[in-house]
């Protein structure tokens, strides 16, 4: 789906087209497959266009939802993520952290990869895939060996 497709349906479902609304179309759209939760996408909207109220990012995703425009999957913590779509049918692999509950795609060479390997050792042809990892992201590890290293210099 192309941004102008998306403005259209706003446009014709008499939605108006406010800055904010704007700006997480554009977040979506400059990253197809991508989930975010409300929170990530606060994130993203602060570093580009100031404060804006997690309500105003959650009527704005329920409306794009309406719209189909943006899809919602609840992962193992709970939350909501929603993606703009690559195609019918297919979910892109992701990485969720359990602490901070960021998202991270998972790039198309590696799952290539992965189709290789499978192919090569498992003679098992790859024909389509739904994949979720979760684990500990970066910055959360960092934080936590920093937390540790805080805890045993006091002791």
């Amino acid at each position: 789906m192309q941004l102008a497709d998306v403005f259209q349906k706003l446009e014709d479902g008499s939605k108006r087209i406010t800055p904010q609304r704007e700006q997480i179309i554009r977040i979506f759209a400059d990253h197809p497959g991508q989930p975010f939760s409300a929170e990530e996408i606060a994130h993203l909207m602060r570093e580009r266009f100031g404060d804006v109220g997690l309500a105003t990012i959650y009527r704005t995703l329920e409306l794009l939802m309406d719209l189909e425009v943006v899809t919602r999957e609840t992962v193992g913590d709970g939350r909501s993520h929603y993606q703009w779509p690559l195609d019918e049918g297919h979910k892109h692999p992701v990485m969720i952290c359990l602490r901070c509950q960021s998202s991270t795609r998972i790039p198309e060479d590696h799952l290539r990869t992965v189709g290789s390997w499978a192919l090569s050792v498992l003679e098992f042809q790859l024909v389509d895939y739904e994949m979720t990892l979760y684990g500990i992201c970066r910055v959360c590890h960092l934080r936590e060996q920093r937390r540790r290293r805080g805890r045993e210099s006091i002791s």
